[in-house]
């Protein structure tokens, strides 16, 4: 679609990696910023505050790429960082039998 010599003067190797694959640093604060709550999570839940002292504080960036795949079915964030993602943590069904999930269609 574009001609190959366009592509090398607009772009380097790197910037074009970047603009078709995403970015591979991961900032999962920036994340934790714009994460949603519903059904009854809310930031100051004791479950949310143990999910993201996990994240930022325990586990390594590869525990963190599986998170993002799980999530965005991409182990690099979108161009622009975490926080242009819609993160949104959701207390779903009853009782103690509940599993994550996670909805990925739109990535």
């Amino acid at each position: 679609m574009v001609d190959l010599p366009v592509l090398k003067a607009l772009f380097d190797a790197e910037d074009l990696e970047q603009l078709l694959c995403g970015t591979r640093t991961l900032d999962f604060n920036e994340l934790k910023s714009v994460a949603l709550y519903a059904n009854g999570f809310t930031p100051d839940s004791p479950m949310m505050k143990w999910f993201w002292d996990i994240v930022l504080n325990e586990w390594d960036d590869d525990q963190r790429r599986k998170l993002l795949i799980f999530t965005t079915a991409s182990d690099r964030a979108p161009v622009n960082g975490l926080k242009t993602l819609k993160f949104v943590l959701v207390l779903e069904g009853e009782g103690d039998g509940r599993l994550p999930s996670s909805h990925t269609c739109y990535n």
